[in-house]
């Protein structure tokens, strides 16, 4: 910061409004543009790690720094990224005083970041937003207003999927809507709002007891965040007009390491089974969360990660973890009972052929066929009350084996 734009304390004036101490620039304030308020505890921190987000940082900081609720505090989390963001930063921070900068000593990834940011905030909200983001000049507003009128703990807004190019994600799904449908019919809050961490803000004392907090692994550091603190209340309020902008990244680590990226995904399952392990008795709404983790695990592990057969070994290490986590939970036995794939994983699947799960790639082989279907026909015979759903994934494979000897996609 430079010597003529540096604040010093006779550059400000304290005042107070509702019982909130203020601080406000006088009129002999630094060579800026800044004329917001400065707050001791402010209506919002926004806790962003930055680690080589690259020119997204410029339009974040701007969507920042433009909010219509300006008492407001940014929290920067410097982590040893190897690009010039953490410059921009600086340089906004020397134009305007409502930034701070934490440095870490290395690069420990997102998720320890946040937790840094989370000890630093001073907000009543905290907000978590990834720095190649950005969000609508009137998001904040309208949030904190959406909470403060409902008397809610969270407000979500509406996330936007924008691809590169500028163009907005078709969306067939959206989050927000399950969240209306879970609450109305009485379940739990953590069952629904399981993704899109970064479109909310919280209230500060769902932080005050010290046991939320976003898990250490580069991926998946969200799901036991959204975790711990949606079982902590249902108090939320859906704000659609609230626009956060989500920019598809093609950078991530799960695909950078793919090693690591296995070994995230069942820590992170892992720390799932640990909060519910304590449990006394199985809960329905705990089992149907479950598994659906289950469900994008699956899929993680076998389509992601299904062509490295250098790592077949860390598959296998993997899967086992995720069975045993699995069957050590209070409500293993519903698991058994509610869920096909449930099943696959816990009594059957590290025997099933290599190839099962690689279906839906190219070059698809006929013995990647005949293998899928043994595998079924087998399970089927092993478990009976699983035929039902055995015969119609059957009935699927063979529309797709006949769809690709019709385009001759078949390798035989």
């Amino acid at each position: 910061m430079s010597a003529d734009s540096t604040i010093s304390k006779e550059t400000l004036i304290n005042s107070s409004e509702g019982g909130r101490t203020v601080l406000r620039f006088a009129q002999n304030r630094p060579r800026s543009t800044i004329n917001q308020c400065i707050s001791e505890n402010p209506r919002i921190s926004v806790i962003l790690p930055v680690w080589n987000p690259g020119p997204g940082i410029d339009r974040c900081i701007s969507s920042l720094r433009g909010q219509t609720l300006q008492d407001i505090e940014m929290i920067f989390v410097d982590d040893r990224g190897t690009d010039d963001a953490m410059e921009k930063v600086q340089a906004a921070a020397a134009e305007d005083p409502r930034i701070r900068i934490l440095e870490n000593p290395e690069n420990v990834g997102a998720g320890p970041s946040r937790n840094r940011g989370i000890e630093a905030a001073r907000g009543e909200f905290l907000s978590f937003i990834d720095p190649d983001d950005y969000i609508a000049p009137n998001y904040f507003e309208r949030l904190y207003a959406a909470a403060a009128s409902a008397g809610a703990d969270i407000a979500k807004g509406f996330c936007v999927y924008r691809k590169g190019d500028g163009t907005d994600v078709e969306q067939i799904f959206f989050l927000n809507e399950r969240i209306r449908k879970e609450l109305s019919e009485r379940k739990p809050l953590f069952t629904a709002f399981t993704y899109e961490h970064f479109s909310a803000i919280y209230s500060r004392k769902l932080f005050e007891s010290g046991d939320v907090w976003y898990g250490v692994t580069r991926r998946d550091q969200d799901t036991i965040f959204l975790l711990r603190i949606c079982s902590k209340t249902d108090k939320i309020v859906i704000c659609d007009d609230a626009r956060y902008f989500y920019m598809e990244r093609n950078n991530s680590a799960m695909h950078k390491n793919k090693a690591d990226g296995l070994e995230d995904i069942t820590l992170s399952f892992e720390a799932l089974a640990d909060f519910f392990s304590g449990s006394s008795a199985a809960d329905e709404h705990a089992c149907t969360y479950i598994l659906s983790i289950l469900g994008h695990r699956l899929s993680q592990y076998f389509t992601v990660f299904r062509k490295d057969s250098h790592l077949k070994k860390k598959y296998a290490e993997c899967l086992e973890r995720v069975r045993f986590s699995a069957q050590r939970l209070p409500f293993s036995g519903m698991l058994r009972n509610k869920s096909f794939s449930a099943m696959v994983l816990l009594d059957y699947g590290i025997c099933l052929p290599d190839r099962v799960f690689a279906l839906r790639w190219d070059n698809r082989k006929l013995s990647d066929y005949l293998d899928l279907a043994a595998a079924y026909l087998g399970f089927a015979l092993a478990h009976p009350q699983f035929a039902a759903k055995c015969r119609r994934r059957l009935k699927i494979l063979w529309k797709n084996l006949h769809r690709d000897m019709k385009n001759k996609k078949l390798d035989l």
